[in-house]
């Protein structure tokens, strides 16, 4: 499998950019604070669990009434999928296939579009790993946030200039048989992260420092090898320099083949995280839209800085502006 078609690579000194099938690109990941599922720090301690992690397990495992009952004639067709693509080995028509069985017809409104390459989004850690690309994401509506409110967290809350989505806050990749599961969580880490980020600059606006409440609001889902598995991305303040870090949680796990009442359950955990996602960046965004009132010229400065002239940035401003922009910042992202 080439790399490059699940992760963007760079143009230039490709052979320094790491990808999700980089054999150092967890060990990276945690190096910058960023903490797969099952991690364990040298120094023997857990890392914590979000607070609303029981809540979360009760939501998922919530039968959902409006769903219409899966046929066996629809698991059939589901298994047939999955068995012809992982003999083909080919992840993204696993991915197409997968994505659109599970997804389903009910919640139209909080459904994953395609994946695409988060372009715009600034560096997780130091550049030397490629943009990530999810295999399905959803988020809101660009329209949804105050457009000054945008603008002033670009590169957080808008993953690529090209699309309408912002504030992705839940992410699905299918693997292949080839795919080993180490880059597969890799991917869904540090997607996840990314998603998790995003929502705690919507939540820190205008609190004049970082807000930790312990919560997840960022789910990710992964489906290999039979099993489609769901984890939660929360940020967290490290104990050491209070810099902030972000930590994967396993919620749950489902084995899609071991017959359909296994498979019914899976697809009711995977919609109603994503119903729950939906709900959660959707009032998350109203929030912000409301406290803007409460950080006077802060946004107004920003995003005249953004329309200048001379920009050289997707954001349509140089570096130099935009390192200014987030000298203002009235927290550490």
């Amino acid at each position: 499998m080439d790399p490059s078609s699940t992760y963007h690579q760079e143009t230039t000194s490709t052979d320094s950019i790491m990808t999700a099938y980089s054999p150092n690109f967890i060990k990276h990941l945690v190096a910058n604070g960023i903490y797969p599922a099952g991690y364990k720090p040298p120094d023997g301690q857990q890392l914590p669990k979000p607070i609303n992690l029981a809540m979360l397990i009760k939501i998922l495992s919530q039968e959902r009434p409006s769903s219409p009952p899966v046929s066996e004639g629809k698991y059939a067709e589901f298994m047939a999928a999955t068995t012809e693509c992982d003999l083909d080995e080919n992840v993204t028509e696993l991915t197409r296939k997968i994505t659109r069985l599970i997804e389903g017809t009910d919640g139209a409104d909080s459904v994953c579009t395609r994946g695409f390459v988060f372009t715009n989004f600034a560096d997780l850690t130091d550049g030397t790993i490629g943009k990530a690309k999810p295999g399905s994401v959803a988020g809101a509506r660009a329209e949804q946030l105050d457009s000054e409110i945008r603008a002033f967290l670009n590169k957080y809350v808008e993953p690529s200039t090209c699309h309408n989505l912002i504030v992705p806050n839940f992410f699905f990749d299918a693997k292949g048989p080839s795919t080993s599961p180490t880059s597969f969580l890799g991917r869904a880490c540090y997607g996840g992260a990314l998603g998790a980020r995003g929502i705690h600059a919507l939540q820190s606006l205008g609190q004049g420092e970082p807000a930790f409440d312990g919560n997840a609001y960022t789910i990710s889902a992964t489906f290999g090898r039979r099993v489609l598995t769901l984890y939660a991305h929360h940020p967290i303040k490290s104990a050491g320099d209070g810099r902030t870090e972000y930590v994967m949680t396993e919620i749950c796990s489902y084995d899609l083949l071991f017959g359909l009442e296994s498979y019914e359950r899976g697809v009711a955990a995977y919609q109603n995280a994503r119903d729950w996602a939906k709900q959660m960046r959707d009032g998350l965004i109203i929030a912000a839209n409301q406290r803007k009132a409460n950080i006077p010229n802060l946004l107004t400065s920003a995003s005249s800085v953004a329309k200048e002239e001379d920009a050289t940035s997707d954001l349509g401003i140089n570096k130099a502006q935009w390192e200014a922009i987030q000298a203002r910042l009235p927290w550490r992202l």
